[in-house]
């Protein structure tokens, strides 16, 4: 295990493999699973575990439970993403220029975790596939053509962002994430893709691979390349060779970055799950083995990067030019490495 973290899940199931506490540093970090253990983890666990370092009461099954499996966050999620791609198609001036809309992040790769306390929102990203031309458009003349219409249906309740839109509501937070499709050819693929559910289907085509989009980044006053799908698909995959135990491995390990190390702020969301993604073997058969394998990937393949003052560098699916630790600090990745 990294050095202080040892086991998130200690003895969460026998056949994850023995632990021995190697020195009186090594400090058990464990989850309180209460009566609510995945369906995959031995129950001799629980007599075990010490209590959390914050007051989160929600038991751990509750935790790697998807968000819209909660009846009101569920259907604030559907009516009101539904209700943005809708406003948006019709919008006289932007439907144009729109070729499609549809779902990413972890919402849709099914990596969210339920939302904490009485404050914690959902989050839900929405691509917008466009026409617009990022040789002749400026990032931030593409996110501004957005501004009338967020103004005429959530006024006062957006902001704009370094990379998109954000949308303040009662049970959800968007992100509307504005895009440029490169080619006429991506163009019909994404058309074609938004009515498609590909965490359950399989595509007899490999025209994504070859297909990014490019997102208009304000900060850095260029368009980049991005590829949502790929994301999602190697989400997909890595997910059934792991037999359906990878997504409840990401989601226990954000719960306890969330909830027990907070600090430092990054990595965290997606560069701390395409983190996990990276070192998680296909082999696990159970969340427990897939925890602890994880701790260990990252203690034996990382220690050079920390002894040396560096970070890894994690290419992107789809865009592997694109670092997606591009944002973490070397400092930081040895605070995480730490914990």
């Amino acid at each position: 295990m990294l050095p202080g973290w040892h086991t998130i899940i200690r003895g969460l199931a026998p056949q994850a493999g023995g632990f021995r506490r190697r020195s009186n540093k090594i400090t058990s970090v464990a989850l309180r699973l209460s009566s609510s253990c995945p369906s995959s983890v031995s129950h001799a666990c629980c007599k075990w575990l010490p209590p959390p370092a914050v007051p989160y009461h929600t038991p751990l099954r509750a935790r790697l439970s998807t968000p819209n499996n909660d009846p009101v966050v569920r259907n604030a999620q559907y009516i009101t993403n539904k209700t943005l791609r809708r406003r948006l198609a019709e919008d006289e001036d932007l439907g144009p220029i729109i070729v499609d809309t549809f779902l990413q992040g972890s919402y849709k790769r099914n990596t969210a975790i339920r939302p904490s306390g009485d404050k914690g929102k959902s989050d839900v990203d929405v691509i917008v596939v466009t026409t617009l031309d990022k040789d002749t458009e400026t990032p931030d003349k593409a996110l501004e053509r957005f501004r009338p219409f967020l103004k005429k249906w959530y006024d006062g309740k957006f902001r704009k962002q370094g990379r998109s839109w954000g949308i303040e509501l009662s049970y959800v937070d968007l992100d509307l994430v504005v895009t440029s499709a490169p080619s006429e050819a991506a163009k019909s693929f994404y058309k074609n893709f938004a009515a498609l559910d590909v965490m359950a289907n399989e595509r007899d085509d490999d025209s994504w691979k070859t297909e990014p989009l490019w997102i208009p980044d304000r900060d850095a006053g260029q368009w980049e390349k991005t590829h949502p799908i790929a994301q999602i698909l190697k989400t997909r995959e890595k997910n059934l060779l792991t037999k359906g135990h990878y997504i409840n491995v990401v989601k226990a390990i954000k719960w306890w970055r969330k909830a027990l190390h907070p600090k430092p702020k990054y990595p965290k969301s997606y560069p701390l799950e395409h983190l996990i993604w990276t070192v998680c073997p296909d082999s696990i058969d159970s969340v427990a083995k897939g925890v602890v394998s994880v701790f260990e990937h990252i203690r034996d393949d990382y220690r050079w990067y920390v002894a040396n003052g560096q970070k890894p560098y994690l290419p992107d699916h789809g865009v592997p030019e694109h670092d997606v630790f591009a944002r973490v600090s070397a400092e930081d990745f040895k605070g995480f490495y730490g914990l």
